[in-house]
């Protein structure tokens, strides 16, 4: 005779999943923004290059006034990327901070993010350096020379996931027991 199947209680529903996923949520974004920005920038500047190359042969080819104006916005659309690359940064350092805030989490997580934080500032730093070595290609400088705040966060970018990794780390450790995260409130 079979025994009858059991439904579980709905506490219990997902609870492994969940304690995988404890404290590590506000970290693994951060590799995340890190790796976006590095490509968001690399596009960008890419983009902008290719603009002003090829502006100059189409203001010739075409050679009216409607093309000239057409590809001069065009320009001063690129350059305000500058700008959507800094509210990039801090919609999706908002998104990690607040992420974690919902995610379960520990005292013990402090020595883990500070460990994390160092080889988070140790990566970004290689970024860094890679982005340093594209905008400083003979091809590409002239374009990226319009872009300071997009060249400013990347050269810097170990000093920004740096402070980003605090302040998670501090959301983690400051948040009252019990929020974030399914289990949390259990003794």
């Amino acid at each position: 005779m079979k025994t009858p199947h059991r439904t579980p209680h709905l506490a219990c529903l997902g609870r492994g999943k969940q304690q995988n996923r404890v404290g590590k949520k506000g970290f693994m974004d951060m590799i995340f923004v890190m790796i976006f920005l590095l490509i968001i920038s690399i596009v960008i500047v890419t983009a902008y290059m290719l603009l002003t190359t090829i502006t100059p042969q189409l203001t010739a080819t075409l050679g009216n006034n409607a093309s000239t104006e057409v590809l001069n916005i065009g320009d001063t659309a690129m350059k305000g990327f500058d700008y959507g690359f800094l509210g990039i940064l801090v919609g999706l350092t908002l998104y990690t901070i607040i992420s974690g805030f919902f995610v379960g989490s520990h005292p013990i997580f402090f020595w883990a993010g500070v460990l994390f934080m160092g080889i988070l500032t140790y990566i970004s730093a290689a970024i860094s350096n890679s982005y340093e070595k594209f905008v400083l290609d003979s091809v590409v400088a002239g374009a990226a020379a319009n872009f300071t705040i997009t060249n400013y966060i990347m050269l810097n970018l170990p000093m920004f996931m740096a402070v980003m990794t605090a302040i998670v780390i501090i959301v983690f450790v400051a948040k009252p027991f019990g929020i974030g995260g399914q289990g949390s409130n259990q003794i």
